[in-house]
């Protein structure tokens, strides 16, 4: 998905994709890894509350993102706030797949006693 946000033309037709994915990029995916990170258990939160939470987290760390480009040499251009967004959310998506599996295997070894 961060490749078709980039890859894509900036011409009419593939705008709109562009638009429609780099809106899901920014507004969704960074909160969502977030909140799996907090929370890894399903039965902890809602759906309609992960879904809020991920958008509310997304409007909290992409300004910061931007703040903390701001005093880089990068400054805050398409490449760098894509590469940075990028790595936070490919970060804190594996972070929340290492306490998923941590999870995971305590609940094998719980099951096992």
């Amino acid at each position: 998905m961060f490749v078709i946000i980039y890859a894509l033309p900036n011409s009419p037709p593939y705008i709109y994709f562009r638009y429609v994915f780099g809106s899901v990029f920014v507004l969704y995916l960074p909160g969502s890894s977030l909140i799996e990170l907090l929370y890894p258990k399903p039965e902890k939160l809602s759906q309609l509350e992960r879904l809020a939470l991920s958008i509310g987290l997304s409007l909290a760390l992409v300004p910061l993102v931007g703040l903390i480009l701001n005093y880089t040499p990068w400054g805050i251009r398409l490449d760098p706030i894509f590469a940075a967004l990028s790595l936070l959310t490919i970060g804190l998506a594996c972070g929340a797949v290492y306490r998923k599996f941590i999870i995971f295997k305590l609940k094998i070894h719980a099951a096992a006693r």
